[in-house]
Parts: structure tokens; sequence; C-alpha cells
């Protein structure tokens, strides 16, 4: 691999890679379900502020700026779950369609299990939309580490 760690170590790295990846799409689906931060609010805020100084907010309504703000979050949050996933079945050995295969697998099975816990425990929705979001957000980081790996390789 290069890397410098040995098998074993690589092993453990990639679990807990993954488990802090899975719980990272987790907490950023309890944080948008439950409210934005206040960073969140003020970056809103902050836009409705500029907006009326530009003299824009007669002509802009920004109610939808909230959700935006919480779905770029969440496809955020399943980027970096398919790029580390598939470093982690990288540094496993795990190459070409066994690792595509697989990536996809985890994803859909951490995908219906954040949109369950959505709405099991957070009592929001399941909504379709978001596993489709949550998918492409997996693909997308899974061919920026495959990227860096051809253009590692040239």
């Amino acid at each position: 691999m290069g890397n410098g760690f040995d098998r074993q170590t690589r092993k453990a790295l990639g679990i807990f890679l993954v488990l802090g990846c899975i719980a990272g799409v987790f907490y950023s689906s309890y944080r948008i379900e439950m409210g934005f931060t206040t960073i969140g609010l003020e970056f809103i805020e902050f836009v409705k502020r500029t907006a009326a100084q530009w003299r824009f907010s007669t002509e802009w309504n920004l109610e939808w700026l909230e959700g935006a703000l919480q779905k770029i979050v969440q496809i955020v949050a399943f980027i970096l779950l398919g790029f580390f996933v598939s470093a982690a079945f990288s540094w496993w050995g795990i190459v070409k369609r066994k690792r595509i295969w697989l990536v996809i697998l985890t994803a859909a099975l951490v995908t219906v299990a954040d949109e369950g816990f959505q709405y099991m425990v957070l009592q929001g929705d399941f909504n379709g939309l978001d596993l489709i979001l949550d998918l492409a957000g997996v693909f997308v980081g899974y061919e920026i580490l495959h990227l860096k790996e051809r253009t590692n390789r040239e």
C-alpha cells in the first residue's frame, strides 16, 4: 500500500474510519432534525442583512435558505462517507468492481438506516429524495478518491 502501516493496523484504522463516518452521518442528521446550530442561523441572518443592504430583500424570499443549507450539510456528510469508506476498502486491499459494490452496499445500508433513524427516533420524514441525494453524495466521494488514485499512478 505504501502508507507505512502493516496489514493489521490498516484494518483497524479502516474500521475506525468507517464507524467514525457513520457516526458523523447520524450526528449530522440529528443536528438537522433538532434545529440548526447558531452558526447556521447566524449565516442565514447575515445573508438576509446583506440582501437588505443591497436592496434585494424586497425581491428575494430567503425562507428556502435554511432547507438548502441542511441539504448541503447532509450531502457533504455522505460525500465524506463515500470517500472514507472507499479509502478504508482500499487499505484492506479491496479493488475495482468489488470495492465499488461494497461501497454501494455500505452506502445503501447507512442511507436506509439514517432515514429510519430520522423517521423513528427523531420523528422526521422518511424521504426518498434524501435517499437519492445521499447515494449521489457517496458516489461523488468515491469518485474523488478514485480520481486521486488515478492521478497518483500517472
